[in-house]
C-alpha cells in the first residue's frame, strides 16, 4: 500500500487554513484524533471554529508575565464570561514541579 500523501492546502477566506476542510481531509484518512499544539492564535483559531473537545495545559511554577508576552488563547476572545468555553470534568497530574491540566472543553452559549 503506498503512504498516504503528504501536504494539504485549503486556504480560509481572509487566510489562514480552512480547518473544517483539513480535518475532513484527516478523516478521509482514517485520522480520528488530534492533537494540536500551536502558539496562542491556532488555539483561538480551533476554538472559534468549534473544533475542540479537550484542553491540556502544562503550568510550570514560573512567572514571565509582560505587556509583549505571549498568551495561550489569541485572537478575538469573548465579550463576557456567559460566551467563554467551559472546562468540564479537570483533572490535574503533578510532574515534577510542573502541573499538567486536562478537560473537556465545551461552549457555554
Amino acid at each position: 500500500m503506498a503512504p498516504p500523501p503528504c501536504g494539504f492546502s485549503a486556504p480560509a477566506p481572509g487566510g489562514g487554513v480552512d480547518l473544517r476542510a483539513l480535518l475532513a481531509e484527516l478523516n478521509a484518512l482514517e485520522v480520528r484524533s488530534l492533537l494540536v499544539e500551536g502558539g496562542g492564535i491556532t488555539a483561538a483559531s480551533f476554538l472559534a471554529a468549534g473544533l475542540v473537545d479537550r484542553v491540556t495545559a502544562y503550568v510550570a511554577p514560573r512567572i514571565l508575565g509582560g505587556v509583549a508576552a505571549r498568551v495561550p488563547v489569541a485572537g478575538e476572545g469573548v465579550g463576557s464570561l456567559d460566551d467563554a468555553w467551559e472546562l468540564q470534568d479537570l483533572e490535574i497530574v503533578r510532574i515534577g514541579g510542573d502541573l499538567r491540566l486536562s478537560a473537556r472543553c465545551r461552549r457555554v452559549a
